[in-house]
Parts: structure tokens; C-alpha cells; sequence
């Protein structure tokens, strides 16, 4: 519908999708004409030139599209008027873009990042005037001294006017899927007499990460604007230059197998809101530089303050204290170990297209910054870079050496996925599967090189004489744990991924065992039982044994409740052996009797049977109350209750022992 008219005039916020609209939608029927482009690259033309060329193009058969903000009344009726005149059945259309103000902004942070992988900053647009004109569009701005006026078209002016409500649009060849390990530089290191230390920990974080994402991105963010106020070590913000963390960052890059990242906002302007934490602007900046998958559930964020809290939580990135992480290395890899947070709308609907003829094309397939790390300063072993951006950002990279960014790089090529591809290789592809091309002794992921270095500077001993005993855990401090827990799970490997890692984790039920009946036997059954027994196995026993001779001390306990146990077993067993010489007589008290003396809980943990010892019953929590049996010394039973009882005749054991 829209290709049919002769002139469709673009009407819209800076960074609003106009000019991906018209690549996408319009590029095989209409000729793209922007003045803004036109007035950058000649400033001596007016707006006249513009509708002059625009005429000749409608003289020629074609149709144009007018790519450009067109905020004013006046500058669109100067168009539709003169082109009228010359051609008066030509038709227009004006299409108003209306974008949410975070893709608006998300899409700035892109537009910065793609000028960046193409090495094109000489003709990037002004973005200070382009952030002004988005605040003013969505109302965060207001100057009354400003030349910016913003009237939206009408149908008076003699154009139809539809509205497009255009989505996040990403022009790329490969996935959004790389997952990302974010750090905030304050919350990683410590202060001590004056000095900033790398936590210990840290490098054991990272490594455990590393073991599940091979190919993830590390990126420290260094945050010069909020450390003095939320840091977590208030007395490390003092020296956070560029300069003052460069000999921490080597000794990181020593004990790693991957290079580390670095980004930070040295001075931002008043025009940079959405630049600094808490907005999400760095976040958008490296998701397009890096084509991170922010959403991923092994990508986490690790903060110290509560500006990049908030960052985290806007972007939709899982996050999670530093200082806890730190503690728990393992916890790096948990699914449980971060805040899961509610990912917007505007973020999770993109649309991704693949790049059209006629557009400038980014080097996807490298890891950003891999051709600047030939020309970086080398110190000894290990190899820095960083560059200056516009918005005063500065990004750049560390490494141990040139080998392991070219490894880096290769196992990026092996495992990236084009848009064309089904799936993800990052997702379906196991840790394990990826071999390096060329490895090397230290490629191999290291726990710590303080923990090497102590291996290192131990004293050979036999391993005969030690033996292979290990120290009982009780003996072992909290720390030594978990460094232990730590390298098990280095040396044990990756874990084993699902097939897809966007899945939500679902928790198993736990299942509440329904608590049972146990019975403990006194001295009289147990002897009568174990009567059975012998019968069962063909021993007979000669003449029996009286038990109050043997064991007059020992009294049957009184009056317990019997009711809720089967005894049918036991009254068959007992018919049974009529013809032994055991007999037994026991009368039981009436069941209302009992109830009113004694309750027997569900769950009987003990009863003693010693003389003038008070014994308890325990049941599980919710069930009836406890009970105690009192047992007095020197209480006579009667003979109603208690008959005379004799036991078996265990005299053959004499021979025995």
C-alpha cells in the first residue's frame, strides 16, 4: 500500500527506525533523499537544492522517500507546496514514527556500537544534538531558549498520514548469544594499608564461569561517577585511575584463559542520562558490541553498589552481589545464584534482519577489538589496548599474549551461528565438544596461582610413607573447603547443558515421608521372641528359667497401648508353641483405661525399662502431644494385671560357653 504513493516524507525521533524501515521495506521502489546527510556533506546548500533534486528524481519516473526528522509544519508544507506545482498529481504520505522511548535510546546505544565495529567514527552523526532531540521528543527535556519545535502533521496538510510503531531492529549476521560475565571493578577489589589488591577469590570465579561458557565475554566496568557514595570497599575508590589498575589487570590475565574486557565512562555530560548507571545505556553499548545475549541464564552481572543494581535489573540481566559470589565461587554457575528479573517487552521483541545491499557491513566474526592487539603496548608478557570513544567512552582489552586472543578468536569463529542457522551452537553445544587448535600448558584452566604456586613449594614426600588419607573434614578450615569444592569442579570438567538454556528451571516437589509406627520390646518379650527363634531353627530348650530369679530387678512396663499395633502375628506364633514349657499370662487393661492413663504418639523413639528411670516418647512436629511414663521404684503390680510369669529353660547354654 504504501509503495503506490509518489512521495512518502518520514516524520519522527532521531534513532527511531526511519532509515532501517525504508532498507528493509521501500529500497526496491523508492530513492532515498535525506537533507540532514545532504546539508553535512555540502553546508553551502539550502533547502531549495534539496526539492530540486528530489524533482528531478519525480521527472525521471521515480519515487522518493524524504528521509528525516520533519518536525516543523513550515519545512513540510515548503516540500509538499513546491513539489505540487510542479507535479500536481503527485500523492504523499507521511509516516509518523512513534517508538517506545527505550527503544529509542537502546537503538543510539547500537547506532554507536555498530560505527565502532566498522572503524567509521569520522562520519558518525553529532550525538550530543541527536540525545537533545530525544529528550525534547519524549518530554525529559525543556529548554524555552531552544530552537527545537516539535508539531505533528496533519490532515490539513494535505497528506495521508498512517503511524508505524516500529520495533528494536538489529542488522546483523550472527546471533545475539554470546553469554557475558559482568564485573564492577569496585566491588572486586580491596584496600589494604593503603594499597588495591584483586579479592582472592576472583580468579577462581571466573575460571568455574569459564569451565560452562568457554566462549563468554568477561567485561570489567569500571565506574568513575558513583564510587566514593555506594562502593562496597569505600576506601578503594580513592585511586581507580586508568593507570592505578593496569598492574592488577596483568596479574589477573596471568591466571586466565580467556582476555578480559574493559569499559568505562570517564566524564559524561548533562546529555548522557541514559549512559550512566542506573540506566541501561552500557549495557546496549557492549550487547551490540560484543552480540551478547543479555537474557542468557549463565549471564550475570556481579555489583557492589546500588546504581548498577538498578542498571542490571533495567537491562533484564540476571545479577548478584559480589561479595556473596566471592565467598562461593561455585555459586557462578548455580541457576539459583542470581536475582532473576523480569526481562521488558521492548528489549525481548527484536527484530533481527540480515544486512541489504548498499549498507556498510562490521566485521562480526571477530571479537571486537582483535586487529587492535597486534598494535597494543606489550609489558613482558602480557598486552593492553584501549581506545577513546565518542560520549567519552573508553573500552579496551588485556591479555597474557597474542596466542590466547587468537585462540579466543577461533573458538568464536567455531561456535558463533549465523542468522540463517536454526538454534543456537552456544546453547546445544557442549563445553567438552570445542578443542582448541593449538593448545598450550597454559591454556589449561587454573584454579589459583596462589594455590599453584603453594603446590609448587611443597616438599616432596613418598607417597607410600603419607598415604592416601584424607583429613577429616572437621579438621579443615571453611576456606580450604571451598577451595577444594573449587577444584574438584575445575578438574571434573563442564557439567552437562540442556538443550536449550532458556528453559526455566523447574523445581522438583519434595516429597514428606508420612511418619511410621516403631515398637520397642521389653526384656520379657525379647526373651520370648528370641524363644521363637530357637524353636523355628530346632533347638528346644530342657527346663525353663525363671526370669524374676534371674532378673529380679526387671518389672514389664504398665498399662502402655497396644491398640495401635497388629498382634495378630504374634497370637498365631504363640498357638503354635502350646508345646514348649514357656508360659505366659498377661492381662491387658480395657482401651478406655489406657486412654485415660497414658497416649502412645504415632512415632515411639524409646522406652526404658530400668527401674525408677523416666522415659519419654517423641513424635514428629504437628502430632500429638508428648507423653511421659512415669516408672517408680518399689511399685507392686498386681497379680490381676501382671500373672506370674517364667521364662525358657536356657541351661543347654551352660555347655556352650
Amino acid at each position: 500500500m504504501d509503495k503506490s504513493y509518489d512521495v512518502i516524507m518520514f516524520y519522527g525521533p532521531p534513532f527511531g527506525g526511519k532509515t532501517a524501515y525504508f532498507y528493509h521495506f521501500l529500497r526496491e521502489t523508492h530513492q532515498r533523499v535525506s537533507a540532514s546527510e545532504l546539508f553535512q556533506e555540502n553546508p553551502d546548500i539550502g533547502l531549495r537544492q534539496v526539492i530540486l533534486k528530489i524533482a528531478s528524481l519525480l521527472r525521471d519516473g521515480k519515487k522518493v522517500v524524504i528521509d528525516d526528522e520533519n518536525w516543523t509544519k513550515a519545512l513540510r508544507t515548503s516540500y509538499v507546496k513546491t513539489l505540487t506545482a510542479k507535479f500536481p498529481k503527485c500523492k504523499f504520505l507521511c509516516l509518523k514514527f512513534n517508538p517506545e522511548e527505550l527503544v529509542s535510546y537502546w537503538s543510539m546505544e547500537w547506532y554507536l556500537a555498530e560505527k565502532v565495529l566498522q572503524h567509521d567514527l569520522s562520519h558518525i552523526c553529532d550525538l550530543k544534538k541527536a540525545s537533545r532531540k530525544l529528550h525534547h521528543w519524549y518530554g525529559n527535556y525543556r529548554d524555552e531558549n531552544s530552537v527545537l519545535k516539535l508539531e505533528e502533521p496533519r490532515q490539513e496538510e494535505r497528506m495521508t498520514i498512517k503511524v508505524v510503531k516500529p520495533k528494536l531492529l538489529a542488522q546483523v549476521d550472527y546471533k545475539f548469544e554470546v553469554p557475558a560475565l559482568f564485573l564492577q571493578w569496585e566491588a572486586v577489589i580491596v584496600s589494604s594499608d593503603g594499597s588495591n589488591s584483586i579479592h582472592a577469590r576472583l580468579i577462581d570465579v571466573i575460571n568455574c564461569w569459564l569451565t560452562t561458557n568457554p566462549w563468554g565475554r568477561v567485561i570489567i566496568i569500571f565506574d568513575s561517577l558513583t564510587t566514593s557514595r555506594d562502593s562496597v570497599n569505600s576506601d578503594s575508590s580513592e585511586d581507580l585511575s586508568i593507570e592505578s589498575y593496569k598492574p592488577l589487570l596483568s596479574r589477573l590475565c596471568n591466571d586466565i584463559t580467556v582476555p578480559v574486557y574493559m569499559f568505562q565512562i570517564q566524564s559524561p555530560v548533562s546529555d548522557q542520562k541514559f549512559c550512566c548507571p542506573p540506566q541501561p545505556g552500557i549495557l546496549a553499548f557492549l550487547q551490540r558490541l560484543h552480540h551478547l545475549h543479555l537474557f542468557h541464564r549463565h549471564t550475570l552481572y556481579l555489583y557492589g553498589t546500588n546504581d548498577h543494581y538498578k542498571m542490571a535489573d533495567e537491562a533484564g540481566v540476571r545479577h548478584a552481589p559480589a561479595k556473596t559470589v566471592l565467598c562461593k565461587p561455585l555459586m557462578v554457575v548455580s541457576s539459583k545464584c542470581a536475582t532473576k528479573v523480569a526481562v521488558k517487552h521492548e528489549l525481548k521483541d527484536i527484530n533481527f534482519k540480515p544486512r541489504v545491499t548498499g549498507q556498510s557491513s562490521s566485521p562480526d566474526l571477530h571479537v571486537p577489538l582483535f586487529t587492535k592487539t597486534k598494535e597494543s603496548t606489550l609489558d613482558g608478557q602480557w598486552g593492553y589496548y584501549e581506545e577513546l570513544l565518542p560520549w567519552k567512552y573508553m573500552h579496551g582489552i588485556c591479555f597474557h599474549d597474542l596466542s590466547m586472543v587468537e585462540r579466543y578468536q577461533q573458538l568464536y569463529a567455531d561456535t558463533a551461528s549465523r542468522l540463517s542457522e536454526p538454534g543456537s551452537r552456544m546453547i546445544s553445544l557442549h563445553p567438552a565438544e570445542v578443542k582448541p587448535q593449538d593448545p598450550e600448558p597454559e591454556a589449561s584452566v587454573q584454579s589459583s596461582s596462589v594455590t599453584t604456586e603453594k603446590a609448587a613449594n611443597q616438599p616432596a614426600t613418598s607417597q607410600s610413607r603419607r598415604g592416601n588419607r584424607a583429613i577429616p573434614s572437621w579438621l579443615v578450615s571453611k576456606n580450604c573447603k571451598q577451595q577444594k569444592d573449587v577444584d574438584d569442579f575445575l578438574q571434573a570438567g563442564p557439567p552437562s547443558l540442556d538443550s536449550s538454556l532458556d528453559e526455566p528451571v523447574t523445581k522438583k516437589k519434595k516429597t514428606v515421608t508420612q511418619p511410621s509406627t516403631i515398637y520397642c520390646m521389653n526384656v520379657l518379650e525379647l526373651l520370648e521372641t528370641a524363644q521363637l527363634v530357637l524353636l523355628e531353627n530346632g533347638i528346644t530348650a530342657s527346663s525353663p528359667v525363671n526370669l524374676t530369679k534371674t532378673s529380679p530387678n526387671l518389672k514389664p512396663v504398665e498399662s502402655i497401648r497396644y491398640d495401635s499395633i497388629d498382634t495378630t502375628k504374634g497370637k498365631n506364633q504363640e498357638e503354635a508353641t502350646n508345646k514348649s514349657s514357656h508360659s505366659r499370662t498377661c492381662t491387658k487393661t480395657s482401651s478406655t483405661q489406657v486412654k485415660q492413663h497414658h497416649v502412645v504418639p504415632e512415632t515411639i523413639t524409646t522406652i526404658p525399662e530400668t527401674e525408677g528411670f523416666q522415659a519419654t516418647t517423641s513424635a514428629f512436629k504437628g502430632s500429638l502431644e508428648q507423653s511421659n511414663v512415669q516408672l517408680k521404684s518399689g511399685e507392686k503390680h498386681s497379680d490381676t494385671a501382671v500373672g506370674k510369669t517364667t521364662g525358657p529353660d536356657l541351661s543347654f547354654l551352660d555347655d556352650i560357653f
